[in-house]
């Protein structure tokens, strides 16, 4: 597969790159609707140096890391041989304009250089049209309302005061059909072959030849827009700005909610209960808090400002001017440093947030996935919203500040719901209804839905009301979103309200009635019925009444015998979506609502916790089922592949239920931040000396081989100790850009099936909130 290392994204404009740094694809004005490159086919850079070379080459080390914003910085993506240093990439916040930027430093002499681009507008090859416009210097693409315009222009480095002017270069452009061999690089000079126009399947090249002298940045900037004067505009502004105008635009957007350096540092508690201090790190072996607090106190001391009194600086858990004063604090610090593991934690979750944004457009769609390198085999892909994983998404944005992504999305949904209230299984970005596999005709009283689905967008609502109070939002979706889909969740059970109907499970592949549906569909009429609440609407008792029946019915109906809840009565089955349960109820206040009585179900929820992930436990991660065939790897004894969003779901259960404390999580992290370096099953599962992979995975799973009369046989140990799920598990199988796939190798911990998935960064963003 073809790695998606960077997404970069502002709502309306989304560019994918490879780990190349090749364009992989093009969304514009609909993020994940259609895609406008021939997936890199025919793409890329190439420099004249005495013969034609690609800038980026497949067998090049490239690194990129995400920026603070919607900016990366692909380092060690060029030979030594070539002029340039870096490139840079960013799409400005506010205008459909991305920008490629070229970094020289020391060279001088001449260069040729040319972009060659391969589009298919409207996701088809069929009828588009190249043109240069020597005038303007501007080539185009564009078919109906898709217009992309492409120039070229200098930009003094920032580092240094050198002026420079585009009219030291020679800009050009052609274009040619595909057909006729498209445009022709001559072999033995820097020229460039085509026409001034064509139509049809094209092709086409922009590129500047002539004397160049560093320090210097070289920008390519592409434009888009419905008509060629929007595109010309967007070109405007970009020409204008730069690279280190549009740079500076989007950190200043996201700083208000990228974590600061050294924040997590400063949110430690002070007793971490375990983890033995590394010789590298500052403490000296003290609690966490008191070391960070008494070197602050100790900075301001030393130069002689307020402080010196030993008061220290606000450390509130924001993200406001005293993070940042803290953080700039810390660096001043002589001999104190954060540790690196939490700053590539910080890393980790900044390019997260990102990411799962860059997901998002301005019409409230948040898709599964922006990477069609899946259409390979299954003529399809992930570009469609699951109701399911955009409230899971909008959700822990909105937990990390991001407001209006869940407001949108709420919007959105409210267009597309059934008008008996009910979603079905996914749509395509635009809302309309999307492809998928539930047969249309169920048993009688069933539906092709998940119901769950309609249940997590009323979490959505209820937690949109928790973080920003908006009634007036909620007030105008009221009738439209959150009473049908109450009243259809309250329907849509057994004539004693304490089992949900039959509908597709949480992973979509079987119809029954499931546990995690049931719990979910209690946590959404208990959000309906709390807003119902705060909008003085009546009579909206009955949704907080039915949310208990469900979750009685839990106990009585899917937990056997002190074993903990099963997926589903009468089948004995362990399933990662039974670790969700007490994270949804802890989300929609039921969890507390049942701690102040009985208690019944939170003692079940720990057995079942300790069950299922002794079972499912795999590759240091958790797979989502016993059994699961999905993407399932060949001559491995296992349960199935490990998924981010599960293990995140292993680890936020535990703390929900109070088996794990946050700081123990984070002790152990820090005491051993990375996987040890040799790659494969023995990583993944630690290995002792003469065991085998299964062997080892039976080991922390608690089973032990027990022998009779010469017969061999796999024993649960009695004891239950907690598994070896840790934080650096997701830092080992994360790409050094910070994108999590869906799913990984059992054995290699290799990406498998698409990267990135906006439900893995949305859970894995829930979980370090969790440890903050």
């Amino acid at each position: 597969m073809t790695i998606r290392s960077v997404l970069l994204s502002n709502g309306r404009l989304c560019v994918t790159f490879d780990e190349t740094g090749t364009m992989r694809e093009l969304f514009f004005p609909v993020v994940g609707l259609l895609n406008h490159v021939c997936h890199g086919e025919g793409t890329g850079v190439f420099l004249w140096s005495g013969k034609w070379a690609p800038l980026f080459r497949e067998k090049d080390e490239v690194t990129a890391r995400y920026e603070r914003g919607m900016v990366v910085t692909w380092k060690r993506a060029v030979s030594k041989s070539l002029p340039f240093d870096l490139v840079q990439d960013a799409v400005d916040p506010y205008v459909p304009v991305w920008v490629r930027s070229f970094v020289v430093s020391d060279f001088s002499g001449d260069i040729t250089v040319f972009f060659r681009h391969r589009y298919a507008i409207g996701e088809t090859t069929v009828g588009e049209c190249a043109a240069w416009s020597p005038e303007e210097k501007r080539l185009y693409h564009y078919k109906g309302s898709i217009w992309i315009a492409h120039s070229l222009i200098l930009e003094p480095d920032a580092a240094s005061e050198s002026t420079c002017s585009l009219g030291e270069l020679e800009v050009h452009g052609v274009a040619a059909k595909v057909r006729d061999g498209g445009v022709r690089f001559l072999p033995d000079a820097p020229r460039v072959l085509g026409n001034p126009v064509d139509h049809g399947y094209v092709e086409s090249a922009i590129g500047v030849s002539g004397s160049l002298r560093g320090p210097v940045r070289l920008n390519y900037v592409a434009a888009l827009g419905s008509n060629k004067e929007d595109a010309d505009r967007a070109l405007d502004e970009g020409l204008v700005l730069g690279f280190s105008g549009i740079s500076a635009r989007t950190r200043h957007y996201w700083k208000r909610y990228l974590l600061p350096r050294g924040f997590l540092w400063k949110v430690l508690p002070g007793e971490p209960g375990t983890g033995a201090a590394r010789e590298d790190c500052p403490t000296g072996g003290r609690p966490f808090a008191e070391a960070n607090a008494a070197s602050v106190k100790r900075t301001r001391a030393d130069e002689g400002g307020p402080g010196t009194s030993g008061t220290e600086l606000p450390r509130d858990a924001g993200t406001g001017e005293s993070d940042e004063m803290w953080a700039a604090t810390t660096r001043r610090t002589k001999g104190f440093e954060p540790p690196a593991c939490l700053e590539n934690l910080e890393y980790l979750y900044n390019s997260s947030l990102l990411i799962a944004s860059a997901h998002w457009s301005e019409n409230g769609a948040i898709v599964a996935s922006c990477d069609d390198d899946i259409m390979t085999d299954y003529r399809d892909h992930y570009r469609y919203v699951w109701p399911r994983d955009a409230a899971m998404v909008a959700n822990a944005l909105l937990k990390c500040g991001i407001t209006h992504v869940a407001r949108m999305y709420l919007k959105f949904a409210a267009e597309c719901i059934h008008e008996r209230g009910f979603f079905w299984q996914r749509y395509r970005p635009d809302g309309t209804r999307g492809s998928g596999w539930h047969p249309w005709f169920q048993q009688p009283g069933s539906l092709p839905i998940q119901a769950d689905e309609t249940a997590l967008t009323l979490m959505t609502a209820g937690l949109y009301l928790d973080a920003t109070g908006d009634l007036d939002t909620l007030q105008s979706l009221y009738s439209s979103l959150i009473r049908p889909a109450a009243e259809f969740l309250c329907s849509y059970r057994h004539p004693d309200g304490q089992v949900v109907l039959a509908s597709y499970d949480l992973w979509e592949e079987r119809l029954g009635s499931f546990a995690f549906t049931q719990a979910a569909t209690a946590a959404g009429l208990w959000s309906a019925a709390k807003i119902s609440r705060a909008l003085g609407i009546r009579g909206t008792g009955i949704l907080a009444e039915a949310a208990l029946d469900l979750l009685e019915g839990l106990v009585n109906n899917f937990s056997r015998n002190n074993q903990g809840i099963f997926r589903s009565p009468g089948e004995l089955v362990d399933d990662a979506s039974l670790f969700l349960i007490p994270v949804v109820l802890g989300e929609s206040g039921l969890a507390e609502h049942e701690r102040r009585g009985s208690g019944r179900l939170w003692k079940t929820l720990v057995e079942t916790r300790s069950r299922v992930g002794r079972a499912l436990f795999t590759g240091g991660g958790m797979a989502r089922y016993s059994g699961d065939w999905y993407w399932r790897q060949e001559n491995f004894n296992y349960p199935g592949n490990p998924w981010i969003i599960t293990t995140v779901w292993y680890l936020q259960a535990g703390m929900v239920l109070g088996v794990l404390r946050p700081e123990d999580v984070l002790a152990r992290y820090m005491s051993s931040p990375v996987l040890p370096a040799a790659a494969g099953a023995d990583t993944a599962h630690e290995t002792q000396e003469g065991e085998d992979v299964s062997q080892a995975t039976d080991r922390l799973r608690g089973i032990e081989l027990v022998s009779t009369d010469g017969q061999y046989s796999r024993r649960r140990h009695e004891e239950n100790p907690e598994l070896p799920v840790e934080l650096r598990w997701f830092t080992s199988v994360a790409s050094p850009s910070g994108a999590f796939p869906e799913q990984v190798h059992p054995g290699t911990l290799k990406p498998l099936s698409v990267m990135p998935l906006a439900w893995s960064h949305g859970c894995f963003l829930d979980l370090v909130n969790s440890l903050r």
